[in-house]
């Protein structure tokens, strides 16, 4: 579940983060045919890797070495599917598909469900596929389609939190009351709003997992009786005792879940309840409960959160090395085409190792070491090591695990024993541990309250703001020297300048670029705003505005050009014709952002043309 958290969030990083390429590299029906030529590769390729695995496990290979082969082939097959959906994405033209779809295009809850759905299929061909090999190397009364629809089942919880803030966030796009609406979408509102969410999300988690994952309270008997004494005599109290179904009842797991008592639940599969005897079930409950004790659910939201404190902190010294790297600026100008695809690549990119490093490896480090602090809670609870000590070898032995190979996120069964039988002989450990995980995660906190402060720094001053558009200006200026004729870095620095405010030194770069390029429909848009919206612009210049908007919309009537054409319009006091246009924008616009714009857009040339109506701010 682990890995599959990373890939579903890289999925959403490179969907979000991708701006769609004004010109497409291929046609829409080509990039759908290419993509569907993908999915059948893929399918094929993952076909034939796990017959071969299974041919081995039945072979020579044994079922014990086969299935450290299986997982390290889902882990191989899974960036392999997480690549050729990037290639999707950003190569053929599927996020512009989706948010072509009726309906979709106008939520961004739905349009991120379709990016994750393009992403599931990958995943329900590599679990189809998977089934051959799995049926061997685990005994299983599963067939494909219930094994296929398990996996499912077990991750739906990842995309759960993701999907009720979009929806959420949709919500607030529809709310008809503008000044609470301006202060959620506020930076500040936004942080709040996404706080505010969280606390309650984490609260009631459990509540949403447990229709998703079919659970159901443990039956009365003897287990359950051995379970509720442990926990009285321990203090420990949860809402509810549940099995949990895992692979149709054969996964070999617990779990506890909640951070408010209220709504905490113990989670205890059925094939675990049958391979353990009452001491080592006792002893897999006082781990999970360790987690509790040592507050590890709460840190684990935490270290969430701190993510987004280093993206937000990261984010602009990212955009002002790309600003300050000849080599970025040379891959970004001769895209004739815009920074589309390619800007996106070079912003999307550091923000994925970002989340790799983050959570492959400084996550992976601090779980490894919750995990060997929970054993060791178990350990000082049931005063000894024979009980969790068992539980671990069988766990290993029924569900084929090699004992002795690690996972990032878990020491291997071999090292955790290895440490227990230390800790029994030398309980110094114990509290050595304890004393390590403390420093660790007081580290981690002044690390991130450090990186916090200078991002928070940074930001207020407006000194990324003004490194940022100087590292543009001074770039784009140097190419223009190389290579004066390049009409696209003269229209890109006329956009630093039209973002700086400083119109002025914008109309005289839009003023090069349309002399070298004449018939681009991008120069002259820009060009026709930058006249349109100048502060004290000339009847001259207004005039010439709505020349070069007609201009540029007949080339390209997009809409935002078309926009350009209606605000033309509109300060040359025609504003019926403004109405006119802005309603073809408004039926060509595909994001709730560009609606919102429009229609606000709209309602000021409705109230040009009737002032006794209602009005709305631009």
């Amino acid at each position: 579940m682990y890995n599959n958290l990373i890939y579903f969030i890289l999925v959403l990083l490179v969907f979000t983060t991708y701006q769609p390429a004004k010109e497409l590299l291929l046609p829409g029906w080509a990039g759908l045919v290419l993509g569907l030529a993908l999915f059948a590769a893929y399918q094929g390729l993952a076909r034939a890797w796990f017959r071969r695995l299974r041919q081995n496990v039945t072979g020579p290979m044994g079922v014990k070495s086969g299935s450290l082969q299986y997982y390290r082939l889902q882990t191989s097959l899974s960036i392999l599917a997480l690549v050729l959906y990037t290639v999707d994405i950003y190569f053929l033209g599927f996020k512009e598909i989706i948010l072509s779809i009726p309906l979709v295009g106008r939520s961004s809850a739905l349009t991120g469900l379709a990016g994750l759905l393009v992403f599931a299929v990958y995943m329900a061909i590599l679990w189809g596929e998977a089934f051959a090999a799995y049926s061997v190397i685990y005994p299983s009364r599963l067939n494909r389609p219930r094994f296929v629809w398990s996996q499912f089942r077990f991750n739906l919880p990842i995309i759960l939190p993701w999907l009720l803030l979009s929806l959420a966030a949709d919500l607030i796009g529809l709310l008809p009351w503008a000044g609470l609406k301006k202060q959620l979408e506020s930076p500040a509102g936004e942080i709040g709003f996404f706080v505010v969410f969280m606390a309650v999300l984490v609260v009631f988690f459990p509540a949403l997992i447990r229709p998703l994952w079919g659970l159901n309270p443990l039956p009365s008997g003897p287990q359950r009786r051995a379970i509720e004494d442990f926990c009285r005599r321990h203090g420990f109290r949860v809402r509810e005792i549940m099995l949990w179904p895992l692979y149709e009842g054969e996964g070999l797991t617990a779990g506890v879940m909640g951070l408010v008592r209220r709504w905490r639940f113990l989670l205890i599969t059925p094939g675990l309840l049958k391979i353990l005897d009452q001491d080592e079930l006792t002893a897999v409950i006082g781990h999970e409960f360790g987690h509790i004790k040592r507050h590890h659910l709460l840190f684990y939201v935490f270290f969430f959160l701190g993510y987004l404190v280093l993206a937000y902190s990261f984010f602009d010294l990212h955009i002002y090395l790309l600003l300050a790297s000849d080599w970025a600026m040379d891959l970004l100008l001769p895209d004739q085409g815009g920074p589309g695809t390619l800007w996106s690549i070079l912003l999307t990119a550091p923000a994925v190792i970002l989340m790799i490093v983050y959570f492959r490896y400084i996550f992976g480090v601090f779980m490894r070491n919750f995990e060997r602090q929970a054993d060791l809670f178990a350990y000082r609870l049931t005063g000894t090591i024979k009980g969790l000590v068992g539980s671990l070898e069988k766990i290993a032995f029924y569900s084929g695990q090699n004992r002795t190979v690690p996972s990032w996120h878990h020491f291997s069964v071999a090292q955790r024993v290895e440490y227990l039988v230390k800790a029994e002989r030398n309980p110094s450990l114990v509290k050595g541990h304890d004393r390590k995980v403390r420093v660790m995660i007081a580290a981690y906190c002044l690390g991130l309250v450090l990186v916090a402060w200078a991002g928070v720094h940074v930001h207020r001053s407006g000194l990324s703001e003004g490194i940022n558009r100087q590292m543009a200006v001074n770039l784009l200026e140097a190419e223009i020297r190389r290579h004066p004729e390049r009409a696209l870095a003269h229209r890109l620095l006329g956009d630093v300048y039209i973002q700086a405010g400083e119109t002025d030194q914008a109309v005289a770069a839009y003023e090069r670029a349309v002399q070298l390029a004449p018939d681009d429909a991008e120069t002259l848009n820009n060009l026709a705003w930058a006249l349109a919206t100048k502060q004290g612009a000339s009847a001259e210049e207004k005039a010439r505005a709505l020349d070069l908007a007609f201009r540029a919309a007949s080339l390209k009537p997009s809409h935002y050009i078309l926009d350009t054409l209606a605000e033309a319009l509109y300060v040359n006091g025609r504003p019926e014709e403004a109405l006119e246009v802005i309603n073809q924008a408004l039926s060509l616009a595909q994001t709730p952002q560009d609606r919102n714009y429009l229609a606000r857009q709209k309602a000021k040339f409705e109230a040009a043309v009737d002032p006794s109506g209602p009005s709305s701010e631009p």
